[in-house]
């Protein structure tokens, strides 16, 4: 492979700008340190970086990473904007231990462009100045006499007298640290930012010329599958390789503890060596079952904290006792899969004294620090790649695969690919945790709501590698035990509705334990060895808690105006003040006609509009969406033939890479609406497939299909003076509630358990006739 070019080495060289873009007091001290010493970028806590280079080119060194969002093309226009350089001038170089900078955390939770971008915009900014700087003391005029384009700066209109950005540095070595003070283009300026510039990477994508992270290969490179227990608690105990030895391309079965992994000379050997294989487990303690999973969420034994997300708003109790009239409803949501439709695969070259990783991590500096562990390396020896993978919207099983790989690799001392199969997804991802929500409400004697009680269970929301191997399964197979849990990050303190003025507001959360936790006698928990799972393994799913919260607070509100009497657009308005919730209700309402009649039913149907809103994590993203569906009488089947989003997610950057984000949304919000359920018994998942048939009869994953998806209207509501925000998640978390509050409309039953399957929608329809 290609020698790499150290960040370091790069920006040493003569004739270069660099700009380092934290905004922490301290980087100007940090730049210098770094270029003038040793170490690794991880240690120097610079967020990112931007470098004009003497081939006059400009590269952004970005934590953050593409995952498929169309991120590097939004923050490479806000570079372009800033510098005055066309997007041909601009390299990205994403999420490399060995260049990009030490961002401790996660490209994740819609936060790379309202983070990233602000921080690139400052960068671009300084370094604008820097140049024209040099370019009034080189051309000898005044600032205001020069004008800036594709990469020089000249004298007005024309650009008489014009120097390139590397001609003004020329050998200089130079180094910046972004000023927050600096002067930045006003968007009424903009010819770059609130444009539709074609996204960068798709043209390889559609040309199947793309290199994702099923594609990378390396030399001398060998092939392995992992052997998983036969339960999420069982044990190794034996195994015989005897069958796996005459497989053609077999090498060496690797066992340590409860890792069993199979080594070969091709992908084909390694899958018909590891089908060969005979693997004795012991099976441990049986997981809460599925059918009483509700309950086993609220057992006390399983309960590590509880608490308020927030100071209580008034007296919700003094409220309740108070009110006219009163409503409770419980709310559930099930384990749900990332469901990738590209299994996970890891590269992994491990030596004596250091390694080379290649994933689909969303995190390289956590995934390096877990990795070392697992290793027993420095983490500055773990050098991790990223490389694009399948759509994963959280934490998928990118990183358990490279683990996989890395244990591998060091066994063998050669590099080692290691391809997941669909069962492996399915069945060893980690998962969005299920949700429980108990619903309290008060109206007043006018119809008003006079208290808001809402009560949550829920397990961890987050568990990525977070530099501890215990986090990974592999880790978790060779001995080392996950941290603690703390709070379940995004569960009960996600999108509640704090952005509704309630007079009596309590939301109270109650940590579930995934596995078996110890008390001690200072009050802090320690993981139980030996690792017991109580529910299945849990992590980060696209919205984390959001997604959950959401079906139960916008379904209750709708449960309230009905109890109320009132038309569930007012009702809502009534508690809003906000002039941007306003209108972003207003935009949804006129786009969807509410005002008018609902679409006609088909034959055998029924016809329903709902709707619903929601203040993205109490920042300034704003989503209202209606959902119009038709309602199979017979069968059951819901159809979701129309959703309308308005979405206001402050400055715009790119309007049909934000529309591609919110598209996206809906289409995997409906297909976890009314499809996605994990299946699992005592030993483990057992939905590891698409679909059921002869080799898999019981309920498997099924998703939405193409012949499903509605038609989506979008209307963006651009607030070019206001900062940007992400669009990653926000409209997945106005769906379900959408869906449900529709299909209530239409047929007057209340679905209040995910997914809303045929099953459930006839055994409503029964139970109201009866």
């Amino acid at each position: 492979m290609a020698q790499m070019i150290s960040r370091r080495q790069f920006i040493a060289r003569a004739g270069t700008l660099a700009v380092a873009f934290s905004l922490a007091p301290t980087l100007a001290q940090t730049l210098r340190t770094e270029v003038s010493a040793a170490g690794t970028t991880s240690d120097m806590g610079v967020d990112s970086w931007l470098v004009i280079g003497p081939d006059n080119t400009v590269t952004i060194y970005s934590g953050k990473v593409e995952l498929g969002t169309g991120v590097q093309t939004a923050l490479t226009q806000i570079v372009a904007e800033e510098l005055f350089v066309n997007f041909g001038q601009i390299h990205f170089v994403q999420g490399d231990t060995a260049q990009t900078p030490g961002d401790k955390g996660y490209t994740a939770g819609s936060q790379t462009i309202q983070s990233e971008g602000l921080k690139l915009r400052i960068a671009a900014a300084t370094a604008f100045q820097a140049l024209l700087t040099l370019a009034s003391q080189q051309i000898g005029v005044p600032n205001q006499a020069l004008r800036a384009q594709d990469g020089q700066i000249g004298i007005g209109h024309n650009l008489n007298r014009a120097l390139t950005y590397a001609q003004l540095i020329g050998q200089q070595q130079i180094q910046l640290t972004s000023d927050a003070k600096v002067a930045v283009k006003a968007p009424a300026d903009y010819t770059v930012v609130g444009t539709t510039v074609p996204r960068v990477d798709l043209p390889d994508k559609f040309l199947a010329t793309f290199t994702y992270m099923q594609d990378v290969r390396v030399d001398n490179m060998l092939h392995a599958r992992v052997v998983r227990p036969a339960g999420r608690n069982a044990s190794f105990v034996s195994l015989d390789q005897t069958n796996a030895q005459t497989v053609p391309g077999f090498l060496k079965v690797v066992q340590k503890g409860n890792f069993v992994g199979v080594v070969a000379t091709d992908e084909w050997a390694a899958i018909q060596a590891a089908k060969a294989l005979k693997v004795t487990w012991q099976q441990g303690a049986p997981l809460a079952a599925e059918a009483d999973l509700p309950t086993a969420l609220q057992d006390p034994a399983n309960i590590y904290q509880s608490g308020p997300t927030a100071p209580m708003v008034g007296d919700v109790d003094k409220a309740l006792a108070g009110a006219s009239t009163t409503l409770e409803a419980t709310y559930f949501a099930p384990f749900q899969m990332h469901a990738a439709i590209g299994p996970s695969c890891g590269v992994a070259d491990v030596q004596a004294d250091k390694a080379t990783v290649w994933s689909g991590t969303q995190g390289v500096y956590p995934l390096q620090g877990a990795i070392a562990q697992l290793l027993g390396l420095p983490t500055a020896a773990v050098h991790v790649i990223y490389v694009e993978a399948a759509g994963c919207y959280g934490h998928n099983g990118a990183d358990d695969a490279a683990a996989d790989a890395a244990l591998l690799s060091q066994a063998m001392g050669k590099p080692v690919r290691v391809q997941w199969m669909r069962q492996d997804e399915h069945g060893w991802e980690p998962l969005g945790p299920a949700m429980l929500h108990a619903m309290r409400g008060g109206l007043d004697a006018k119809g008003g709501i006079a208290a808001w009680d809402h009560t949550v269970w829920t397990p961890v929301h987050s568990t990525r590698p977070g530099g501890a191997a215990g986090n990974l399964l592999a880790g978790q197979e060779t001995g080392s035990l996950p941290p603690a849990l703390g709070s379940p990050v995004g569960s009960g303190t996600r999108n509640q509705p704090v952005n509704y003025a309630f007079a009596n507001n309590r939301v109270t959360e109650n940590a579930v334990a995934n596995f078996a936790m110890t008390k001690g006698a200072n009050g802090k928990f320690t993981t139980t060895a030996p690792l017991t799972y109580t529910f299945l393994r849990s992590s980060a799913l696209r919205s984390l808690g959001g997604f959950s919260n959401s079906f139960a607070n916008e379904s209750f509100m709708d449960e309230l105006a009905a109890k109320a009497g009132a038309d569930p657009f007012t009702f809502r308005m009534g508690y809003l003040s906000d002039p941007r919730a306003v209108a972003v209700m207003q935009a949804m309402a006129k786009q969807a006609g509410l005002t008018r009649d609902k679409p006609p039913a088909q034959a055998g149907m029924l016809s329903g509009r709902g709707i619903s809103y929601l203040q993205y994590e109490n920042t300034l993203a704003y989503v209202a969406a209606a959902a119009e569906v038709q309602v199979n009488t017979t069968t059951g089947a819901v159809q979701v033939t129309r959703v309308v989003v308005a979405h206001d997610c402050g400055q715009i950057i790119n309007p049909d890479g934000l529309k591609n984000q919110i598209e996206g949304n809906v289409i995997q919000g409906i297909s976890r609406t009314l499809k996605e359920q994990v299946a699992y018994d005592a030993n483990g998942v057992t939905s590891v497939v698409w679909a059921q048939n002869q080799f898999f009869p019981t309920p498997q994953y099924s998703i939405l299909h193409f012949t499903e998806v509605p038609a989506v209207e979008v209307v963006l509501i651009d607030q070019p003076t206001q900062p940007p925000w992400g669009a990653g998640e926000p409209t997945t978390e106005v769906i379900p509630a959408a869906i449900g509050n529709a299909i209530f409309d239409a047929a007057g039953i209340r679905l209040r358990t995910l997914p809303l399957t045929p099953d459930r929608v006839l055994a409503a329809l029964a139970a109201k006739k009866s």
